[in-house]
């Protein structure tokens, strides 16, 4: 699921696109804990977003970032008068300066190093293409 930097001002169950920082890739419950995993749209080219490049760089420089559920549902009265949720819909989790839930803060997982390694043996394969095709070349005009 898509999800923004910062809620929407007004009460909106809609993604906006154009507000989109990161996409939730993963959820899962740990004991009572929900856990998540996102990516964030922080690259500097055309993978990235504005909002993700903004959300990418307050992490990178060691900004506290939460993060929040948006839904929309409706309430009810139980036999005793007391309010319960009577539906609720979860649309996304979006990253907010300061989350409703104590714990609810982003924990950064670094994976630059399988990134450099993507990037050497791409290097290296780039590389010995050249090489093969220079020796094609060599192989043809004989």
């Amino acid at each position: 699921m898509f999800g923004e930097l910062d809620h929407p001002s007004e009460t909106n169950a809609l993604v906006s696109l154009k507000n989109v920082s990161h996409v939730v890739t993963s959820l899962k419950f740990h004991n009572n804990e929900m856990i998540g995993e996102a990516i964030v749209f922080d690259d500097p080219g055309p993978a990235g977003t504005p909002a993700g490049r903004l959300l990418g760089a307050l992490i990178r420089n060691g900004c506290t970032v939460g993060i929040s559920s948006r839904g929309i549902g409706s309430l009810g009265t139980n036999y005793m008068g007391e309010s319960v949720v009577d539906e609720y819909k979860l649309v996304t989790f979006d990253c907010v300066h300061n989350p409703s839930t104590h714990q609810a803060y982003i924990h950064a997982v670094n994976e630059n190093k399988d990134f450099e390694k993507q990037i050497r043996e791409e290097a290296a394969r780039a590389e010995r293409i050249k090489l093969l095709r220079t020796e094609f070349k060599t192989l043809l005009s004989k």
